[in-house]
């Protein structure tokens, strides 16, 4: 039973890897999502090691209950293995929600970050908006600048055409 089990999780393992590679030429032709590529990756590592403890864990436990077989006396033994088997177990779950506390954590310093960032934009552009209510003549100023830009603009172009046109003029004739 077990080794049909480890069969599976290395054939869906290799499924999974050689569907990260297809993804990696397409993201390269496409010049697509990289980011989902690397996630992607990072995740099969993150898989690959698991099991990779897993198995060694399994092995170990084996390895501990066939130590064990030959020295056993009247069940006390099993009962051991059980309860270690348990205390591991409880060791990981507790390590899992340290884990997960240590990820909420900095989710919510990211999240307070962005409420800070949002907080000093926010107020950087109510001031802008006080400073241009209290000064009227600054939007009137601004058009203004805006206009003699663009009438210069228009100067400018048409000079260019009439020199441009006296060249062809010369140049042909």
């Amino acid at each position: 039973m077990c080794m049909q089990v480890e069969s599976e999780i290395t054939t869906i393992l290799g499924d999974l890897e050689a569907v990260i590679s297809e993804m990696s030429e397409t993201v390269q032709q496409q010049r697509g999502s990289l980011r989902v590529l690397e996630r992607h990756q990072t995740m099969y590592a993150d898989y690959q090691r698991e099991f990779q403890r897993y198995k060694s864990n399994v092995q170990a436990s084996v390895a501990r209950s066939e130590l064990l077989e030959g020295h056993r006396v009247a069940g006390n033994a099993g009962d051991t293995s059980d309860r270690d088997r348990l205390v591991m177990e409880r060791e990981r779950i507790d390590q899992a929600h340290l884990d997960i506390d240590m990820v909420l954590d900095q989710a919510f310093s990211v999240r307070q970050d962005l409420d800070e960032q949002r907080s000093f934009i926010s107020g950087a552009t109510s001031k802008m908006v006080d400073v241009t209510e209290r000064i009227p003549g600054i939007n009137l100023l601004l058009g203004r600048i805006r206009s003699r830009k663009r009438k210069e603009k228009v100067v400018l172009a048409i000079v260019m055409a009439i020199c441009i046109c006296i060249l062809l003029f010369v140049w042909s004739g």
